[in-house]
C-alpha cells in the first residue's frame, strides 16, 4: 500500500513539472510571435497611431507582470495548498487576455487583452515557490537550470510558430483572422488545452508532501529530478533519510546571512538581471521599425 502511495506521488510529481515546463514554454514562445507583430498590427487597426502605442502596449504585459507577480507570490506563500487554484486563475487570465487581443477593435483593446495577459503571467512564481518547498537546494538548482532552458527554447520556437501564423486567412463567426491578430486565436487555444491539463494532471505538491507518511516511504522530487541529470541525496551523503528543504538548509540557525538578505552579491545579480532583460526588451521594441 505504502509502494503504490509512493509511486502515485512520483507520477504526480512529475505530471505537475510537466505542466509548470508547458506553461513556461507557451509564455515565452507567446511573446516571441506577439512582439514582432503588436506594431503592424495596431497600425491596421488605427491608421496611423502614435508611436508611443507599441511602448504604452508592450509596458502594459510587463507592468501588469510586476505587480501580479508580487501579489501572486504573497498569495502562494499564505496559501501554500492552493497552488493549483491560482495556476488555474492566471490561466483564465491569459486566455481571456489573449481572445480580447484576437479581437482587437481598437488600439485599447489590444493592449488591455495584454494587461491581462500580463496579470497571467504571475503564475511563474507560484510555480517556483511551489517547486522550491518540495525540494533540496541540490534538487533546486536542477530544477531552476531546467526552467530556464525551457524559457529559452520557447523563444528560439516562438518565431517558428510565426510563420504558421503568417499564413492565417480566414474568418470565423464573423471575425477576420490573419497574421496580426492570429496568434491571440492560436495561444487562446493552447492556453486552453493547458487549462485542461493543469485541471485533471496538475498536483498540489506541498500538501501532498506534507502529508503524514511512513519514514520509509517518504520520498522527494530526487527519483524525478535525477531523470533530468539531478544527483540523489543519498547517493552522495550515504543516508538513508530524505528530507525536503526548508529556509533553514541555507540559513541555519538564522544565520547572519539571512538577516543581511538582500546582501551586496545578491544586489548584483538582481541587477544584472534587470540588464539583461532591459537590452531583450529593448531590442524586441525596435524590431519592428
Amino acid at each position: 500500500m505504502e509502494e503504490r502511495k509512493e509511486v502515485n506521488l512520483k507520477q504526480q510529481t512529475l505530471h505537475s513539472f510537466l505542466v509548470a515546463l508547458s506553461y513556461v514554454f507557451l509564455g515565452s514562445s507567446e511573446q516571441m510571435v506577439i512582439l514582432p507583430s503588436v506594431w503592424p498590427y495596431i497600425q491596421n487597426l488605427s491608421g496611423e497611431p502614435q508611436t508611443y502605442w507599441i511602448g504604452f502596449t508592450i509596458s502594459a504585459y510587463s507592468f501588469a507582470g510586476i505587480l501580479s507577480g508580487l501579489f501572486i507570490g504573497w498569495l502562494s506563500e499564505k496559501f501554500k495548498f492552493r497552488t493549483k487554484a491560482i495556476l488555474i486563475g492566471c490561466l483564465f487570465f491569459k486566455i481571456t487576455g489573449n481572445f480580447q487581443y484576437m479581437l482587437g477593435m481598437s488600439v485599447w483593446n489590444v493592449a488591455c487583452g495584454r494587461l491581462l495577459q500580463g496579470i497571467g503571467s504571475g503564475a511563474g512564481t507560484a510555480l517556483l515557490a511551489e517547486f522550491g518547498r518540495v525540494t533540496t537546494s541540490k534538487e533546486r538548482t536542477t530544477f531552476l537550470s531546467i526552467f530556464n532552458a525551457t524559457f529559452q527554447i520557447g523563444m528560439i520556437f516562438g518565431p517558428v510558430i510565426q510563420i504558421v501564423v503568417s499564413y492565417l486567412n480566414f474568418e470565423i463567426f464573423g471575425i477576420t483572422l490573419n497574421a496580426l491578430n492570429g496568434p491571440g486565436l492560436v495561444w487562446t487555444i493552447l492556453w486552453s488545452l493547458l487549462m485542461l491539463k493543469a485541471l485533471f494532471f496538475f498536483s498540489n505538491l506541498t500538501k501532498d508532501f506534507n502529508e503524514p507518511r511512513n519514514s520509509q516511504s517518504d520520498i522527494s522530487l530526487k527519483p524525478m529530478m535525477a531523470k533530468f541529470g539531478g544527483r540523489n541525496e543519498q547517493e552522495s551523503s550515504g543516508s538513508g533519510d530524505q528530507k525536503s528543504s526548508t529556509r533553514d538548509d541555507i540559513f541555519p540557525n538564522n544565520s547572519k546571512q539571512e538577516r543581511d538578505f538582500p546582501s551586496k552579491s545578491h544586489s548584483t545579480l538582481l541587477l544584472m538581471v534587470f540588464v539583461a532583460f532591459f537590452c531583450q526588451g529593448a531590442l524586441e521594441v525596435w524590431v519592428p521599425f
